[in-house]
């Protein structure tokens, strides 16, 4: 058996950190600075997600059960039709 838990946390705080959107743009730039200087580490940042969507969606495709049997019948048909 595999246990399943869900966690809600809920901030103890009453207002949000951040009024603005570049209020929190700046806090997230601080968050992440220096994060692509550690080696090994490689932050998902938007260019990231974008660069890999059609993979990701791929991958995601092979929770079906027929594009499973199609991809295992013939890997490169699959990877062209995918694109």
């Amino acid at each position: 058996m595999t246990g399943i838990a869900a966690a809600i946390y809920e901030s103890e705080v009453e207002e949000a950190p951040c009024q603005h959107a570049a209020e929190y743009l700046e806090f997230c730039r601080r968050q992440m600075a220096g994060a692509d200087a550690l080696s090994g580490t490689h932050p998902f940042t938007h260019e990231r997600s974008v660069k890999a969507y059609r993979l990701n969606k791929f991958l995601h495709s092979l929770i079906y059960p027929e594009q499973r049997a199609r991809f295992r019948a013939d890997e490169e048909a699959t990877f062209a039709a995918a694109g």
